[in-house]
């Protein structure tokens, strides 16, 4: 556990990989694009991204240690 959290904060990324996908979906609803870096690219990330593709018709892509999210600027009903 200890090794994990040394590689994280030794990869510059700006969250853990645990965060990384959970972060994707509001990112994918929020306003204005969003980018993170990221110490590795999980399953889960490559999962999320397809769901936010997918379901929201957001944009998203990992190129390296960077997750890059277009948003698509939802707004809730009045």
């Amino acid at each position: 556990m200890a090794h994990a959290l040394l590689d994280n904060l030794d990869s510059g990324a700006t969250i853990d990989r645990h965060l990384a996908d959970q972060l994707i979906i509001f990112a994918a609803l929020a306003l204005g694009a969003s980018e993170f870096r990221i110490p590795q690219a999980t399953d889960h990330v490559y999962t999320h991204i397809w769901l936010v593709e997918t379901l929201l018709g957001a944009a998203a892509r990992v190129e390296g240690k960077c997750l890059r999210i277009q948003e698509i600027g939802y707004e809730p009903p009045p």
